[in-house]
């Protein structure tokens, strides 16, 4: 049985309280003891120490507790000692975010094209024209784009070589720095939303041409899975259903759009879209029924284009439940707009594992 020191309870104990101060903005000391089950002297003693640190501090706002006032706690706020770069179609995006979650700095660096010698030296650039240097840096990339459209172009001189963009940023800096897709940040909200029994192991279908595709288990990108982003096109390619589904997108015959009563362009169900809304269907479920073979799923959410269809979600899961009584446990949603914050999101995670020394 391992045995702890008394420094690493006292450690344990801090990391703790940084926890609950950086959840409970404003937490006063007895709530603090309430919450952590420490005694209120060893709350004293870990306080004190903490703001010795600079690592929390007493905040202005008072709270009244049956006429005795007093002070709550706060983490403390170090602007750009975290910087989030959102790798975008077109751009690159810096946000810096303070500890309580507001955002600082957004500035936007356009790029004619995904360029990733551009992406490794502007994110080196940025980072040293900083005061400080930065402790950890977040960087998330489109849901939409594959890993190999970003790699940096290394030349020795005699001879170039393609890397990833994480090696190039390793040989650059020595910064702390988490690669991500942004969708990772945003999933993990609908699915703590979900009305579900269990939805550990699910995944994302982008419905567009290319069909790109993420699987996850547990808030994290499957590890089980070969390629980080899969691109499912292929797999109707294979079944011979490439034209059902070029037909499906509107490649040889444009699905008709119009506004509904919501102010929201949707597809038209009627007439000849009919025929293009089933093909899509068709496809789309042996996509799914594919992936249910290799892949254990608890659910699937549907993101692109897949927004425009009102009833797709439902469509799906009645299509699918016809082939196989089984599929009726599948939960199958449409995300109709990311409302998580993906960048606030990863700030805050990476603050986080920073406080408690992650």
């Amino acid at each position: 049985m391992q045995k702890h020191s008394l420094q690493d309870v006292k450690s344990q104990n801090k990391e703790l309280l940084l926890k609950l101060i950086f959840e409970n903005p404003d937490i006063s000391r007895l709530d603090l003891a309430n919450l952590s089950g420490l005694s209120g002297g060893t709350i004293t003693s870990l306080v004190n120490e903490l703001m010795h640190e600079s690592k929390i501090h007493e905040t202005a706002k008072m709270i009244s507790t049956g006429g005795r006032r007093k002070t709550g706690l706060k983490i403390v706020s170090e602007s750009g000692n975290i910087i989030i770069f959102e790798i975008k179609q077109r751009s690159l995006v810096q946000k810096i975010y303070d500890s309580n979650d507001e955002l600082t700095l957004e500035e936007k660096y356009g790029m004619p094209y995904l360029n990733g010698n551009f992406i490794v030296e502007k994110i080196i650039e940025v980072c040293n024209k900083r005061p400080t240097l930065p402790l950890k840096i977040g960087i998330l990339i489109e849901e939409n784009i594959r890993e190999t459209e970003i790699s940096y172009m290394l030349s020795t001189g005699v001879s170039q070589e393609n890397i990833s963009l994480e090696s190039a940023l390793r040989m650059f800096t020595n910064i702390e720095f988490v690669i991500d897709y942004s969708l990772k940040y945003s999933l993990n909200e609908e699915v703590l939303k979900v009305k579900f029994n269990k939805v550990e192991r699910y995944a994302y279908i982008s419905v567009d041409y290319q069909l790109n595709t993420q699987v996850f288990e547990k808030g994290s990108p499957a590890t089980f899975v070969p390629n980080t982003l899969l691109q499912l096109v292929e797999l109707l390619t294979q079944r011979g259903m490439s034209d059902k589904w070029a037909t499906a997108m509107g490649y040889r015959n444009d699905l008709r759009v119009v506004t509904n009563a919501e102010g929201m362009d949707v597809y038209d169900g009627s007439r000849k879209s009919k025929g293009q809304y089933q093909s899509l269907i068709e496809c789309l479920a042996v996509v799914i029924e594919t992936m249910l073979i290799f892949y254990r799923l608890d659910a699937i959410f549907l993101t692109g284009k897949a927004k425009s269809m009102p009833t797709l979600d439902q469509d799906l899961a009645i299509a699918l439940s016809k082939k196989s009584k089984s599929r009726e446990s599948l939960l199958i949603k449409t995300i109709v707009e990311m409302k998580g914050n993906s960048a606030k999101n990863m700030h805050r995670v990476l603050m986080e594992s920073q406080l408690i020394g992650g």
